[in-house]
């Protein structure tokens, strides 16, 4: 009989990675009502993406032709959408983690899935499944078992209560992919000796830059590390960093106002928009975890900054560093948004994406 999945926490994890191929395919999903479901499988360490479905009738209907075109010997997850379209007012399409694990299948195909779907689910976005279900045999794929076995009855429209409006917001924070992997607990990353090392010389200001890398052993790595006048820095920045893969940087920037220290230390997360998706997702979910690790390690952040393009970070800089001289609370006022200034569009490639930025005062205690 079929019962809605519960997860184990003493489970085995497989630590499978998940395919970019897959998690680029259900972001595109989100806006494209055609699709109404994708199928992943386990093809060696990887999950990958072994199929998908156009909506062609109702939900029904089309939860049908799903069952009828599953393998019977082989296990699978599917991300089935239960939305007809795209809801009023761009509201995140709702969908059901479906994990089809038959009876006739492999005990090792069985350990494998059973200990990789919380992971998918994270990856993918938890916040865009209304429910999970489980299915072991043509009974459990049909409609009505289904529908007796979930709220999600039919798609059809139905109050929201306060926790599924939440899931809801959820979702669509989790729409870019930059900020989606925000939301995935932060990962430890110990910092390198050779980091700690250019970070003292950063803290005594014979290094003014530092750029940080994550490392396939999921440490931080030294990237670069400069001494250039901090006056001079801004002119010079934009060459010296990755405009194809995400960076962290410890840049020191000279102040204006004599009431304050010299410099102002600033943190810039850069990811550039031609960046792998996963290690977008990497960077964006290290990133709290290095800047209270540079905490600890005694840099004071006066302002975190976030860009797309390598060459925002001068203008982000630049404008945070005005905002600061011509701020009365100077760099110790609470965590604060700042209002991101336009700017005029560059020949050829349109507004240059500047996200937005923040006063960050860490927390040491």
């Amino acid at each position: 009989i079929f019962a809605p999945s519960h997860h184990h926490p003493m489970a085995a994890r497989a630590n499978l990675t998940v395919a970019e191929g897959l998690l680029a395919a259900f972001i595109d999903a989100q806006n494209t009502p055609s699709i109404r479901w994708i199928e992943a499988g386990i093809d060696q360490e990887s999950i990958v993406q072994t199929g998908n479905g156009d909506a062609q009738g109702d939900v029904a209907e089309d939860f049908a032709r799903l069952a009828s075109s599953l393998n019977h010997e082989s296990p699978a997850f599917i991300a089935f959408c239960v939305s007809e379209g795209v809801e009023e007012g761009n509201c995140a399409r709702r969908w059901t983690f479906i994990s089809w694990v038959p009876e006739n299948s492999k005990v090792r195909s069985k350990m494998l899935f059973s200990s990789s779907r919380d992971d998918l689910k994270k990856a993918l976005g938890a916040g865009y499944f209304s429910n999970e279900y489980f299915a072991t045999d043509a009974h459990d794929m049909a409609w009505d078992t289904y529908t007796k076995s979930t709220r999600d009855l039919s798609g059809e429209e139905q109050p929201l209560s306060e926790v599924e409006r939440l899931v809801k917001e959820e979702a669509l924070l989790e729409k870019d992919t930059s900020t989606r992997s925000s939301a995935m607990a932060a990962i430890a990353f110990p910092i390198e000796d050779d980091v700690r090392a250019q970070i003292k010389e950063f803290l005594t200001g014979n290094v003014t830059v530092i750029e940080l890398t994550l490392t396939t052993t999921e440490t931080v790595g030294l990237g670069s590390a400069h001494s250039i006048e901090p006056s001079a820095v801004l002119g010079q920045i934009s060459e010296l960093v990755s405009n194809t893969e995400p960076r962290f940087l410890l840049v020191k920037h000279p102040n204006s106002s004599s009431d304050v220290a010299p410099t102002s230390t600033f943190f810039v997360y850069s990811c550039p928009e031609e960046a792998a998706l996963r290690m977008k997702m990497t960077y964006s979910s290290a990133k709290s975890t290095i800047i209270a690790e540079t905490a600890e390690e005694g840099i004071k952040i006066d302002k975190a900054l976030e860009v797309n393009d390598t060459k925002d970070i001068e203008a982000a800089i630049s404008s945070e560093a005005t905002a600061q001289s011509a701020d009365d609370s100077g760099g110790n006022a609470p965590l604060k948004h700042a209002a991101s200034e336009s700017k005029p569009r560059r020949p050829g490639k349109g507004r240059a994406r500047l996200s937005t930025k923040m006063k960050f005062k860490p927390d040491l205690s």
